[in-house]
């Protein structure tokens, strides 16, 4: 789970970043994307969104 610890964290820094309305709906997105990442697994829901089936390779 530490990649979803390392994403919350950008998710943090990217809300301070940006107008507070924006950052309510970035929330509520990542929300659903943590649950699909919990429920599937970070290399598949990454491979998803790249539309690859090719196996993603995490660096630390």
């Amino acid at each position: 789970m530490d990649e979803i610890k390392a994403i919350r964290f950008a998710v943090e820094i990217l809300k301070e970043m940006i107008p507070a309305d924006c950052g309510e709906l970035m929330e509520k997105k990542f929300n659903i994307l943590l649950k699909q990442i919990k429920d599937r697994g970070i290399e598949e829901v990454f491979r998803e969104w790249l539309d690859e089936d090719e196996e993603v390779i995490l660096s630390p």
